[in-house]
């Protein structure tokens, strides 16, 4: 198994709403619109290890939620609303490509990506 390093970001309903990057404010000329990440590393000139970094290569995420305090979700799929208050499959016994589920919450999304105006 490969090496690994872990970053940890923590949000709480109190921190302000994730931004859409965008170059005018943030600087850099990343060709997205979508929040980024940038990720400093804080070296001194005697033990600088960037070449041992220099070769590495980024090919998973993964991305852990765990939402607490949340008050009100709306899900449904193709088949209608879902109950949420117990195991359910999200695009239904026989999933077909194409197959939706929707989730709704306003509380939920305004800590997300707000729209663009």
């Amino acid at each position: 198994m490969a090496d690994s390093n872990k970053l940890k970001i923590e949000l709480s309903g109190e921190d302000p709403a994730i931004l859409p990057y965008l170059a005018k404010t943030h600087g850099y000329g990343f060709d997205t619109n979508l929040p980024v990440v940038l990720v400093k590393i804080r070296h001194d000139l005697l033990s600088f290890p960037y070449s041992s970094l220099q070769s590495l290569a980024l090919y998973t995420i993964n991305l852990e939620v765990d939402v607490k305090g949340l008050k009100s979700l709306a899900v449904s799929n193709d088949f209608g609303p879902v109950d949420t208050s117990k195991p359910f499959q999200p695009f239904g016994a026989s999933p077909l490509a194409g197959s939706g589920l929707i989730v709704g919450s306003k509380e939920l999304f305004q800590k997300g990506f707000p729209r663009q105006r």
